[in-house]
């Protein structure tokens, strides 16, 4: 008669360790979906008072006389402005990663937001000696649908980056429209400074 021998070997161990490892891999996976998924709905919650500290602290300039107490509310409006940016910084990653996120769609001024982000800024310019100036083509629609929040925040850091690294001249904002529709409008935002 023929010999046949075969060779075996016994891999339950490794069988079970695949298991355990894609039990945690997946265990991993569905934690991080849900520390993403609370910080992304937190983003209302969370900028809302933020913006609104920031705005009656912007407010209260006009109504305080006395130099100290407009430094210390300086101090407040831009701790709050650096405050706000690392919290839209997180939320938006958060919601990135929990492929979340979405532009919210609401009608906004474009002019108004403009001149909001320079007031923003314009304390940390005027202290540096910098001229902070806006140019808008004629053009431009004066009403727009989009989300305010993310263009607010993308220009501010822009242009608190020139700010910061400008020493002296100035820092310009310019907007214009290169493709125009009924429906909609391609605006180019330029920010140039005299600066590094």
């Amino acid at each position: 008669g023929r010999l046949l021998t075969v060779y075996v070997r016994d891999i339950s161990e490794r069988k079970h360790t695949e298991t355990l490892m894609r039990q945690a891999k997946e265990a991993a996976e569905a934690n991080s979906r849900s520390k993403s998924d609370f910080l992304a709905n937190m983003s209302h919650e969370i900028r809302t008072p933020m913006n609104a500290i920031i705005g009656m602290a912007h407010l209260l300039r006009s109504d305080l006389g006395d130099p100290k107490a407009l430094g210390q509310l300086g101090k407040i409006e831009e701790a709050g402005l650096h405050l706000l940016g690392v919290i839209n910084d997180v939320l938006d990653l958060s919601k990135l990663e929990a492929g979340g996120l979405t532009l919210d769609q609401v009608d906004f001024g474009l002019e108004a937001l403009i001149d909001r982000i320079l007031s923003q800024l314009g304390e940390r310019a005027a202290a540096k000696g910098l001229r902070l100036d806006k140019v808008l083509a004629p053009a431009l629609p004066g009403w727009l649908r989009g989300d305010p929040l993310r263009l607010g925040q993308i220009l501010l850091n822009l242009v608190g980056n020139a700010v910061k690294f400008t020493e002296r001249g100035s820092i310009v904002l310019r907007a214009r429209a290169i493709e125009q529709t009924e429906a909609d409008v391609l605006i180019r935002f330029e920010v140039r400074d005299t600066g590094i």
